[in-house]
């Protein structure tokens, strides 16, 4: 493993290879030296939080050997401009606006609305907790072929962040065969939602223990 720079929000797949291969070593644990700056999941996805450094450790279940990779948690100075007409340098949630666009985590309804005043679906969260651990939208050229619910089709572009979210034990459907991407989604599933996500990224040593 060498060394990697990424921004803050930005998240990166680390691998590590064990020679020779058909070695038999048990398994690979991931561990972050600082999880203020960046954590890591059990699958070597890191997650930047804010500037600094951290050495990202990965190492063998049988024998403990190990390997190590800087990650360096820098702002990119790239900078992004707002294309919408409804967001205003004044207002209190510009900034925020401006990261997950930046970061291409949230889209306008359209190329110049964002719409901050309005509802958002059980499809649309879930496509932004999906797009900020990197996972692809789903469409016509690219549909999700591991679709538990029959209401969500393989071409929608938030298929493949249900898909994800499901299999790691994020999200449940209304039902067994129901999902409701198109439902308002409230703020209880919000915080269900988020904390589960927050979990399945790595970063439960740091929540709260919670009963449910």
């Amino acid at each position: 493993l060498s060394g990697e720079q990424i921004a803050p929000g930005e998240t990166l797949s680390l691998k590590a290879t064990v020679l020779p291969e058909n070695t038999t070593f048990g398994g690979i644990t991931w561990k972050s030296s600082n999880r203020k700056v960046a954590t890591v999941s059990d699958d070597g996805v890191v997650t930047a939080l804010t500037e600094g450094t951290a050495n990202i450790t990965a190492t063998t279940a049988d024998s403990g050997a190990s390997a190590l990779c800087k990650v360096t948690v820098k702002e990119s100075s790239v900078t992004v401009m707002l294309p919408f007409n409804d967001v205003f340098e004044n207002q209190w949630f510009y900034p925020h606006v401006h990261y997950v666009y930046a970061n291409k985590i949230m889209n306008g309804k359209t190329e110049t609305i964002f719409a901050p005043d309005e509802a958002i679906t059980r499809g649309q969260f879930i496509a932004i907790l999906g797009r900020y651990a990197q996972v692809k939208d789903s469409s016509m050229e690219n549909p999700c072929d591991n679709v538990k619910f029959e209401d969500v089709d393989a071409n929608d572009y938030y298929a493949s962040h249900i898909a994800w979210a499901h299999e790691k034990g994020i999200v449940e459907g209304i039902s067994e065969k129901e999902f409701a991407p198109a439902k308002k989604i409230t703020r209880e599933q919000m915080a269900t939602m988020m904390f589960r996500y927050a979990k399945a990224m790595g970063t439960e040593e740091t929540l709260p223990s919670v009963d449910g």
